[in-house]
This record gives C-alpha cells, sequence and structure tokens, in this order.
C-alpha cells in the first residue's frame, strides 16, 4: 500500500484534527504579516511626519536683511521674484504651463497685460528661432508681456527647449548687468524692466505653471523689505497643436492640414482657456517675423474688437474708399495680427470658418486649399466689417540689419534661404559687436 492509500485509510477524526492545525498555523502566519506590515507603515508615517516638520520649521538665524537698492543684491531680488526658473535647470523635467497642458519654460515675475503667440513651423530652424527669442527679449515686449510658442509636434518643440532655455539664461545675464550698473556699452535698455510700485498687494501672480505657497525661492532667502522699483518680466511657455486641438478639427475638411491653417483652430481654445486675462494679443510666425519693437502702440488707439492685419505691397491711394482698398489689398498677409484680445478671438473663429468653407468648395473644384485663397475670402467688404480689421497704411519692410531705427516689425517673407541666413548672421554679428553683448551670447 502507499503513502495516498495510508492517508486515505486513516480515520475521519484524523484527518479533521490535521486540517484544524494547518488552518490555526495559516491564520498565525497571516496575522504575523499583518502585524509587520501596520508596523513598517506606522514607521513610515511617522518619519513622513518628521521630515515634514523639520523641513518647516523656521530657522531663527535666517534674518539677515536685504538691500534691493544695492547692486549686489539685485541677484537675491531677481531671485525672490522668480521662484520658479526652469531654464536654470538642465533636466528633462520641464512643469506644465496651464491646466496640465504644455511647458512652461520661464514664469515670469507677475500677471502682464499683452500676450504674444508664435507659431512655429516644421520648416523654422534652431538658428530662426533663437533669433526670434533674441530680439524680443531685447525689445522690451517680454517687459510687458507673455509669450505662448505652439509647435506642431512634441519631437520639434523637445529640439528647441535647449534654444529657449540659452535665450532666457543669456537674457537673465543681460537684464542683470544692465540693472547692476555695469558701464560697459550696451544697446540694451533694461529700464522698462524696473516697476514701480505702491505696496505688495500690486503683485498678482502669473496663471502659467503651478502656484507657488512660499514668498521665497527654494526656501534659501527671506523675503524683502517692501521697495519702491522691483524688476518685472513674462513667461515663457509653449503648447503643442494637439493639446490645444485634440481632435484636429480640419481633418475632416482637409486630407493634409498645415500649422498656417491648422494654427487657426488652436487660438480659440487658447484664448478660451485664457479668459480675460490679457488685454491685447499678437499672433505671429515665428520663422518669418521679427519684432524689434513695441507693435502694440498701433492698436492702443482702437476698441478692444479691432484687429489690425499688414498689406504685401503699398497702397497707391492714399486715402482709399472702402472699394479700392479691397482691389488694392487682395494681396494682404497674416504673418502678424493683433489687437485687442475679443478681436483676435472673434478673427480667429472667423478664419476657422473661411478655412472649412474652402475646403468644402475646393472638394467640388478640385481646388488645393492655401492661405492666400483664405485670405482673399477674408478681405472682404463684409468681412472686414464683421471682424472689425484694420488694414495698416504701411507693408512689413523686409529683414536684413538693425539700424532701421524706425522699423517695430521685420519679415522675411519671399526671401531666399541664402539671403535668410545671410540676414541672419549679419543681426547676430552687429548685436555681438557691443561689449557688453559680446560676452553674454555663447556664439559671439
Amino acid at each position: 500500500m502507499n503513502k495516498n492509500q495510508d492517508l486515505l485509510s486513516f480515520p475521519p477524526c484524523i484527518k479533521i484534527h490535521r486540517l484544524s492545525s494547518l488552518r490555526r498555523s495559516s491564520s498565525t502566519n497571516l496575522i504575523g504579516k499583518a502585524q509587520s506590515t501596520i508596523s513598517i507603515c506606522a514607521l513610515f508615517i511617522f518619519f513622513t511626519f518628521l521630515l515634514f516638520a523639520l523641513s518647516t520649521f523656521d530657522n531663527p538665524n535666517a534674518t539677515a536683511t536685504v538691500q534691493p537698492t544695492s547692486a549686489k543684491s539685485w541677484r537675491q531680488i531677481f531671485n525672490f521674484l522668480a521662484p520658479i526658473t526652469p531654464n536654470e535647470s538642465r533636466t528633462n523635467h520641464i512643469p506644465f504651463a496651464l491646466q496640465r497642458l504644455g511647458k512652461i519654460y520661464r514664469r515670469g515675475t507677475d500677471a502682464m497685460h499683452d500676450l504674444i503667440v508664435g507659431h512655429v513651423t516644421e520648416l523654422a530652424t534652431p538658428q530662426e528661432l533663437r533669433l526670434f527669442l533674441r530680439l524680443l527679449h531685447r525689445s522690451g515686449l517680454t517687459s510687458r508681456s507673455d509669450l505662448v510658442l505652439i509647435f506642431p509636434t512634441s519631437s520639434l518643440s523637445s529640439d528647441f527647449d535647449d534654444v529657449i532655455r540659452d535665450e532666457n539664461e543669456s537674457f537673465d545675464k543681460l537684464l542683470l548687468a544692465n540693472v547692476a550698473g555695469n558701464d560697459s556699452e550696451t544697446s540694451f535698455n533694461a529700464t522698462k524692466f524696473v516697476k514701480q510700485i505702491k505696496n505688495q498687494t500690486e503683485w498678482i501672480e502669473p496663471i502659467w505653471g503651478p502656484r507657488n505657497h512660499s514668498n521665497c525661492s527654494e526656501g534659501s532667502l527671506p523675503e524683502p523689505p517692501l521697495t519702491t522699483t522691483r524688476l518685472s518680466y513674462g513667461s515663457v511657455v509653449s503648447f503643442l497643436v494637439d493639446e490645444l486641438d485634440p481632435a484636429n478639427s480640419l481633418a475632416g475638411f482637409l486630407d493634409h492640414v498645415p500649422m498656417s491653417l491648422r494654427r487657426w483652430a488652436c487660438y480659440p481654445m487658447l484664448l478660451g482657456r485664457l479668459k480675460r486675462k490679457f488685454k491685447n494679443v499678437v499672433l505671429l510666425d515665428v520663422r518669418e517675423i521679427l519684432l524689434i519693437g513695441d507693435p502694440l502702440v498701433r492698436v492702443k488707439t482702437h476698441s478692444s474688437e479691432s484687429v489690425l492685419i499688414f498689406p504685401e505691397s503699398t497702397p497707391r491711394k492714399r486715402n482709399p474708399t472702402m472699394e479700392s482698398r479691397q482691389e488694392e489689398f487682395k494681396s494682404v498677409n497674416l504673418l502678424v495680427a493683433m489687437g485687442g484680445t475679443r478681436g483676435v478671438r472673434h478673427l480667429s473663429e472667423l478664419m476657422l470658418a473661411k478655412i472649412v468653407g474652402a475646403a468644402t468648395a475646393s472638394r467640388r473644384r478640385k481646388i488645393p486649399v492655401t492661405e492666400l485663397a483664405i485670405l482673399k475670402r477674408l478681405v472682404t467688404k463684409e468681412s472686414l466689417k464683421a471682424a472689425n480689421i484694420i488694414i495698416y497704411e504701411d507693408p512689413i519692410p523686409e529683414a536684413s540689419t538693425l539700424d532701421n531705427s524706425t522699423s517695430w516689425l521685420m519679415k522675411f517673407r519671399r526671401v531666399s534661404n541664402s539671403s535668410r541666413i545671410t540676414s541672419i548672421s549679419s543681426i547676430f554679428k552687429q548685436i555681438c559687436s557691443i561689449e557688453l553683448d559680446s560676452s553674454i551670447y555663447g556664439e559671439c
């Protein structure tokens, strides 16, 4: 008889006794494991609370005062005003910009009145984006404007991360060197970034990035005393088109949706999320447009529903009627569109409707949908009146050098690649020819 037969031949009472013993031992093991687990969790919670208490304990020795009027302490004030500076870290982690969307490269000192939205096409190069950012910072516009970049793909956005960080860091150095009273020659005007305030309540926290729960940068610096002047600059953030237009709204009407058309589906979503946070908005093509001055002074005299766009060529008549203006401005461009937030949002919604209409008609006529075709539909008497569009009297000058001090915009439209590269190099060299600036920018 084998062992299995022996086990089966045992009396029932013995079987029951063995099963009871096994169950008791199993229950004892489970209770022991549970107690061990509970003990470990209790210790973990205890040490967590201990570390939290130690990290938030006020250091009585950290009571040193900061003299904001001293040149040596400007760096401390700068850190205080920018408690979150992702551009100073070369890690791959970049915080979300808004509602768990986008990326924030620089969190500004406070809320800004104006917004610059630049779309980056697939053809854009790192040097083109670098030049755009450098001239934008030097123009002084970022003293009262936030910058939003819209990328077509995540890979292109990642490729340009270092360029954006580099220009932010160079701007930090340039700003601090000028504010600290450096006697070297420079063409950069830092006074635009020094804001006069009366009390702390005048400062409103930027909408971008995580909210600040501490007045100190990384808990290392005490809050400086209230002063009458502080540094003020805007945020730099970016979004992907898939974040602002997740359904790809135009995909059902067009086989291929280029960035020049899809961006108009992104603007209503972006401006809708921002609501009434900004007074004026500038829409532009980062690859084609350079900001070297303040274009928003041209829209201050108009209503918040007005939008300013530009012709491709100089008009022949000085005071044209609506009909003659319509004939002369058949060739307009939307490399730049600017105005009040309500007007720009209305323009983007109108453009989106025009694109859908043109795409529907193109299916019947087999005609490709281009931005030029959409603009011809836009520049009509009815559309101009409905969108409150104002066509500027002069076209945007071509980019060459920075010698033309009266210009506040320059464009690269209809410029060959060789001429474009030559112009970019010439502008970089012109900036590097200045003593202080040449010591700040890496390629000088």
